[in-house]
């Protein structure tokens, strides 16, 4: 008897070993020991410096009112931002690039702090914020976070979420295969990231999911997806059940089960789809490539197509509901300095298109490239190239 027990207690202690050396736990590291694919030499440190910005404002011939800006550069070659976000008035992040750069300020933008977290050329796309935690993805395997904004970075590497996903035995993917993560948005706890990686020389779609506001990962299989997809490039998260995404293809699925299955709501081999914005599971908008903008009150069941009297090669690259009547939407150049103004207003039950954002001061340059566009209270941070404006929008 005593032989046959600890026989059982000895394979159970067997299997429960080769459990634990199978389940893979992958969690944050500080910065300073991760290395990222494009680290060479494998010592890459953050690098951070202090900088003082000198306040500027100029008017708003759009609206009449006055426009602050919050951040500038004089230089932006390898040098610029994509994505903005604010915690609240005093506490902000802006990211970018080249070399995964990162902004934060806690006094308004007076005053900046810059880590720079690579000497390459990636660059983040997306930066989300709740509280004191900041989440930054973009041109790397690695999720960044920081829970006290900014003051300690740590980095959760997918690499190893994504060689499951894929069945690959290699601990590394393949440099010039890694993923680019495009957009990180969360409702409540749940966050979702969404890109795309290279498997082969196609890229294919990617989703990342957090059901515990971002303490861990999961890839989602994104099963009814187009077998042609690319890439995703936005994300709008409605619930925690309620997601609607867009791709590089210009198509739009739905998924009412928190991503795994998909149904697609729209599609467009015309023009790519950069942004999606929803404030209900029926009410949104889709924009991007080719002035396209449509609207849907039916969860993507219709939609109707807003006709834009712009130059159509313009691209539209960031939509934010105000309220449940009005949404503003950001427009590029494909060339260099914008011609048209930087900001619009569209009325969700008209439909009429006028400026919100407009200039005649000449020291003022709108970059052709604004990406980043924020929503909080009744204040509006748009983000192009270079600069960071903040507009105050009292009506609201």
């Amino acid at each position: 008897m005593k032989k046959t027990t600890f026989l059982f207690i000895f394979l159970v202690l067997i299997l429960l070993a080769s459990c634990a050396e199978n389940k893979q736990v992958i969690t944050y590291l500080p910065v300073q020991e991760t290395t990222d694919t494009y680290d060479l030499d494998g010592n890459e440190m953050m690098v951070i410096k202090n900088i003082k910005m000198s306040p500027k404002k100029f008017i708003n011939t759009a609206t009449n009112d006055t426009v602050n800006i919050l951040h500038h550069l004089d230089k932006t070659g390898f040098h610029f931002y994509n994505a903005v976000a604010f915690s609240d008035e005093k506490k902000g992040v802006i990211v970018g690039g080249a070399g995964l750069r990162i902004r934060t300020t806690k006094d308004g933008g007076l005053h900046w702090q810059e880590n720079k977290f690579s000497k390459f050329a990636n660059t983040f796309y997306s930066v989300a914020v709740k509280d004191d935690t900041i989440f930054a993805v973009g041109n790397s395997e690695n999720i960044y976070r920081s829970t006290n904004f900014g003051k300690q970075w740590e980095a959760f590497n997918t690499d190893a979420l994504l060689n499951k996903y894929l069945n690959t035995k290699e601990t590394k993917i393949i440099k010039k295969y890694h993923p680019r993560y495009y957009k990180i948005k969360f409702y409540k706890h749940t966050g979702i990231i969404v890109g795309d990686y290279h498997k082969t020389k196609k890229a294919k779609p990617i989703l990342l999911k957090t059901s515990d506001a971002g303490k861990t990962w999961q890839i989602l299989k994104p099963t009814g997806l187009l077998a042609f997809e690319t890439g995703i490039s936005d994300v709008a998260v409605v619930s925690e059940k309620v997601l609607y995404i867009v791709t590089l293809k210009g198509n739009c699925y739905k998924s009412i089960d928190g991503g795994n299955t998909w149904d697609l709501r729209y599609k467009n081999i015309q023009a790519p789809l950069n942004t999606i914005q929803f404030i209900n599971e029926n009410e949104g908008f889709i924009a991007g490539m080719n002035t396209t903008l449509l609207y849907t009150n039916d969860g993507g069941k219709k939609w109707i197509s807003i006709p834009l009297k712009l130059d159509k090669y313009l691209n539209l690259t960031n939509i934010q509901f105000l309220n449940n009547k009005e949404a503003v939407f950001t427009v590029a150049s494909q060339n260099g300095e914008l011609k048209a103004d930087l900001l619009y207003q569209v009325d969700t039950k008209t439909k009429t298109i006028k400026s919100m954002f407009g200039k005649k001061d000449t020291t003022v340059v709108f970059k052709g490239e604004p990406y980043g566009l924020f929503f909080l209270n009744n204040k509006l941070y748009i983000l192009d190239r270079n600069s960071l404006y903040k507009i105050y929008l009292d009506y609201i």
